[in-house]
């Protein structure tokens, strides 16, 4: 009989010890007549995952919801909070093959993946500007309808985007997720953070 497969603990996130290969392939972007054409085939090589650090702990309450605990984030989806507690962490393991730039997500990299092809498929119908991605091309379109669909619960701030909502709801909760690792100071938003750890490299 075979020995028993080896147990995972679903309480950390193990270390990767080797780079994982993987093809990227974009898929063809439709909209109406228009397409973005697809690049040619390219490998991305991930760099392993930092030493693991603390994760989350599992919260027993009436919703069975998995807690974090470092802010008040919250949720049923275990693979959601390792991609939540990478805010934390500062973790960002996939890697653009084209430019600096890194993510915390898969499919963030693909995203960023079609503004190096340059293609500008979707057309604002009130100005001359063009956008990569249809999200960009919905947010842009409410500045001209005025539509701001996304609303503070806590003050009667609206905006655009869900992501400018969840910036400014920071605000009302005192959530500062992204902490320097060098430091320990925390920030509402990335780009607080990455203008910070530039003073440590004086």
């Amino acid at each position: 009989m075979s020995p028993p497969p080896p147990h995972r603990s679903s309480r950390c996130v193990q270390n990767l010890r080797a780079p994982a290969e993987r093809l990227v392939q974009e898929r063809t972007l439709s909209n109406s007549s228009r397409s973005v054409p697809q690049p040619t085939e390219r490998r991305i090589f991930f760099p392993a995952v930092p030493q693991h650090v603390p994760f989350f702990a599992e919260a027993r309450t009436e919703d069975a919801a998995v807690r974090c605990t470092l802010c008040k984030y919250k949720t049923k989806d275990k693979s959601l909070m390792v991609r939540h507690q990478r805010i934390h962490s500062g973790e960002r393991p996939h890697q653009c093959h084209l430019c600096p730039k890194a993510f915390t997500q898969r499919g963030n990299l693909m995203t960023h993946l079609k503004y190096h092809s340059g293609e500008k498929p979707f057309k604002c119908n009130y100005c001359p500007k063009a956008f990569t991605t249809k999200a960009d091309w919905v947010i842009h379109e409410r500045i001209h309808t005025g539509d701001r669909p996304y609303k503070c619960k806590l003050c009667p701030m609206t905006f655009t985007a869900s992501s400018h909502l969840v910036v400014h709801c920071r605000r009302h909760e005192g959530d500062r997720p992204h902490l320097c690792s060098r430091c320990r100071m925390s920030f509402r938003e990335r780009s607080e953070l990455d203008a910070h750890a530039v003073t440590h490299m004086g």
